[in-house]
């Protein structure tokens, strides 16, 4: 995918560009820093220079110069820069950065909407765990939250978790569920449901007929449509 390249002026000067990517991701640095920008800082890593976002409090401090080695964990964001959610600093003192209210493209662009990094794949986690889920694999980012299949207490849950820190939790809903609820209601199924958001949709077969049928969450088994060769969706299935 080809990236869309920003630079601000003193930024462009100190050869550091910012990329617009389709979703936050977790990042680890260690390098020298080469500028500072107030509560930002330009820093170089396995060959390439990356706008941090250190927050005000190191700002604060003056914790950081030109020169100095330092470790950064924390997420790219769909802007390009790093938000920093640890620093260790040149003599090893670990700082946890409190996020700062503006973002890099409010702050370059004068503009009011916040970044949609805001709430990031391990803040998601660390929910989760924080509430005594196991989670099965990694979160997955939806619009307003993230999902994710989860264990707690020998049960199987999907959770949302949502960046105000609320979790809702839903009973598993898998493939071979929603199989089985189709063929207790005497359907054959043929060939693989197909997953949507909160149910899902199945070709099968009843007394030599064929029909779509919906399979939910709640249980319920919906007939949604008798079927034949010519129909779109499902026709080069039918034998």
């Amino acid at each position: 995918m080809n990236r869309i390249l920003k630079c601000g002026i003193s930024l462009a000067a100190a050869g550091v560009c910012m990329s617009s990517q389709a979703s936050a991701e977790d990042v680890v640095l260690k390098g020298a820093v080469t500028d500072v920008f107030g509560h930002r800082i330009v820093m170089q890593s396995d060959s390439k220079k990356y706008l941090v976002n250190i927050g005000p409090k190191l700002e604060e401090i003056g914790a950081l110069k030109s020169g100095d080695v330092v470790s950064v964990d924390g997420d790219l964001t769909p802007g390009g820069e790093v938000r920093a959610f640890n620093v260790v600093l040149a003599d090893g003192r670990k700082v946890t950065v409190v996020k700062d209210k503006k973002t890099w493209r409010e702050w370059l662009l004068g503009e009011d909407k916040d970044d949609t990094a805001m709430f990031t794949a391990v803040e998601a986690k660390k929910l989760a765990a924080d509430k005594g889920y196991s989670l099965q694999g990694e979160p997955v980012a939806e619009k307003n939250h993230f999902t994710a299949k989860a264990t707690k207490d020998g049960k199987s849950y999907e959770l949302d978790m949502h960046r105000d820190g609320s979790v809702v939790e839903k009973v598993a809903f898998s493939i071979d569920d929603a199989k089985k609820a189709i063929i207790a209601k005497g359907y054959e199924v043929i060939g693989e449901p197909q997953r949507f958001k909160e149910h899902y949709e199945a070709l099968t077969r009843k007394s030599s007929e064929y029909f779509e049928v919906h399979a939910h969450r709640d249980g319920e088994v919906k007939e949604a449509r008798k079927l034949d060769k010519t129909d779109p969706k499902w026709g080069a299935q039918i034998p």
